[in-house]
């Protein structure tokens, strides 16, 4: 007879997640020309050329916020526990993590309107590195920032591999603006956004795929996870002379899928002792 516990997935993408943009720090009081910074370790300004437009030299700049719809770019597999004890009574629990990229947005830092006829220039604080979001009960059981090292995300025609001082926790560094006469300049920060999708999977004696599942709620086939949304603040930035609005969408590579994923789903009540045992401790209880 079939166990009733067993079911086929079938799992939905959540919404996207995207917390409204704050702006800080605004100073009032301005650049002819846009430039983009890349690596303070490497402070590199490129101007646009005349007659060429700055989106073209640098891309990204007609809006300020480029959505992904939660494309999983890294995936993470880690055995919690293995009772290897031979096929009757083999036993195991797995942890996965699944990071979805939601995309970024260009984090308005500074702005200001210079009326005078000289330039200015100015010296900020601001944050780089990676910072957890929501979900800091999720980060303190599974550590899912640092997951992040050495993370590459490609997306809409671009590669990005994240530095370690960007998936390091956030650092304070300075950084010197000049603002140019007569005119209104927007300092932002390239910021991208995650989240991390924490899940079970187990497999108990026997070699059926009734006996290879995910973990899913008591009374339900949904699956048993948690969550974190991470924003990773990096170390690049655009001096602007006009004011970043409105959201556009592009795709992403997803990055490549583990082997050997459960296609089936068994409810809590009906895992194994020791599995419920293991997950009661980071208070998931189906």
């Amino acid at each position: 007879m079939a166990d009733s516990s067993i079911h086929k997935p079938q799992v939905a993408d959540p919404s996207s997640i995207h917390p409204a943009l704050n702006d800080e720090d605004v100073d009032t009081l301005g650049d002819s020309d846009v430039t983009y910074v890349v690596d303070e370790t490497n402070a590199v300004d490129e101007t646009a050329a005349a007659g060429e437009t700055p989106d073209a030299v640098h891309g990204f700049l007609d809006f300020r916020e480029y959505r992904v719809n939660d494309t999983i770019v890294h995936r993470v597999s880690k055995e919690i526990y293995n009772n290897n004890s031979g096929p009757r009574l083999y036993e195991n629990l797995v942890e996965r993590q699944d990071i979805k990229y939601q995309g970024f947005d260009w984090y308005e830092r500074f702005t200001w309107h210079n009326e005078t006829n000289s330039s200015n220039t100015y010296t900020r604080t601001v944050s780089e590195g990676l910072t957890i979001r929501e979900g800091e009960e999720t980060e303190r059981n599974f550590s899912v920032g640092a997951e992040f090292k050495g993370l590459s995300v490609s997306a809409g025609g671009s590669h990005k591999t994240f530095s370690e001082r960007e998936t390091s926790r956030l650092e304070s560094v300075q950084k010197e603006i000049v603002v140019e006469p007569q005119a209104s300049t927007y300092f932002y920060q390239k910021r991208y956004n995650f989240l991390t999708e924490v899940w079970f999977w187990q497999r108990v004696p026997g070699w059926t795929e009734h006996n290879f599942f995910r973990v899913g709620a008591n009374d339900t086939f949904a699956i048993v996870k948690r969550s974190a949304v991470t924003s990773i603040f990096s170390q690049e930035f655009a001096t602007l002379l006009r004011q970043l609005n409105g959201t556009t969408t592009i795709n992403a590579q997803a990055g490549p899928r583990l082997p050997g994923d459960p296609t089936t789903i068994r409810q809590f009540r009906n895992i194994t002792q020791r599995a419920k045992d293991t997950l009661d401790r980071w208070g998931i209880g189906g």
